[in-house]
């Protein structure tokens, strides 16, 4: 990618948006006092101040992109994966995504001969612009980048290509509010009753737990024995169990925090 252009140049890209003749784009130099710019320069071989050559960087920001993106080359060995039995489904379809980007990028650098970091800066902004034609899973797959971001994914690459898989819901696995709650015993509390009576519904786990953690709060960091687990009252509603028997585990989990209640309240009355 030639960097520096003249003013015929410039206007033989035909670039959207932008004089297409040298008249034209001389007029838009001159506004612009492109010519006092530290990013005009004078043309090699030339001597005596005959014409100037011009950055790409003086190009407004849309006919820039739209002239670095001509550069831009996806070859079908880009597309080319590699299998792995530890990465899930998402992972590997990840890993490959930004494996397509890091190739296409570094093509890039290649055909416009600039240093690394500029090249990526202006490949993600190419890429931001949607100017990076990749199919659509990859987009899908990676919808923002930096150059920041691709020096990391080279980094990673050369450490294990497999550092590039990700997957948000491995990331968030023992996260939940079940995993983490009481130290994760709610979680042990809720798959024990699921697992004495699995005739129970999700709104029942849920009801007897919130009765639970009601009645006995401190059974959760005190032992089991001491609280209405699954593993004292549970046995009642064995596997197949009618709503009747339902119905009965809740009727005296209410009773048992009315009397907790009523007691408490007489302590409370006692200490005034």
């Amino acid at each position: 990618m030639k960097l520096w252009l003249t003013a015929q140049e410039i206007a033989d890209l035909r670039l959207e948006g932008f004089p297409a003749t040298k008249r034209g784009v001389q007029l838009i130099a001159a506004r612009g006092n492109w010519a006092d710019s530290p990013l005009a320069r004078k043309r090699a071989g030339r001597e005596g101040g005959g014409g100037l050559e011009y950055h790409m960087n003086l190009l407004p920001q849309f006919q820039r992109l739209d002239y670095a993106a001509t550069f831009v080359r996806i070859e079908q060995e880009d597309y080319r994966t590699e299998t792995s039995r530890d990465l899930t489904t998402r992972e590997r379809n990840t890993r490959d995504a930004k494996l397509v980007v890091l190739k296409v990028a570094d093509r890039f650098k290649k055909s416009c001969e600039l240093p690394t970091s500029p090249s990526d800066d202006l490949f993600a902004e190419l890429y931001e612009d949607g100017k990076v034609p990749v199919p659509e899973w990859v987009s899908e797959l990676v919808k923002r980048l930096s150059g920041r971001t691709l020096a990391r994914w080279r980094k990673d690459m050369r450490a294990d290509i497999n550092r590039l898989a990700h997957d948000p819901s491995k990331a968030r696995k023992g996260t939940g509010v079940l995993d983490t709650a009481e130290g994760g015993q709610l979680r042990a509390y809720c798959l024990a009753l699921y697992v004495s009576n699995q005739f129970l519904s999700a709104k029942h786990i849920r009801v007897m737990t919130i009765l639970m953690t009601t009645i006995c709060p401190s059974s959760f960091s005190t032992n089991w024995g001491s609280a209405i687990s699954p593993l004292r009252w549970m046995p009642m509603v064995k596997s197949g169990a009618s709503a009747s028997v339902t119905s009965y585990v809740f009727v005296s989990l209410m009773r048992r925090s009315s009397r907790v209640r009523h007691r408490r309240s007489r302590q409370g009355n006692t200490q005034r």
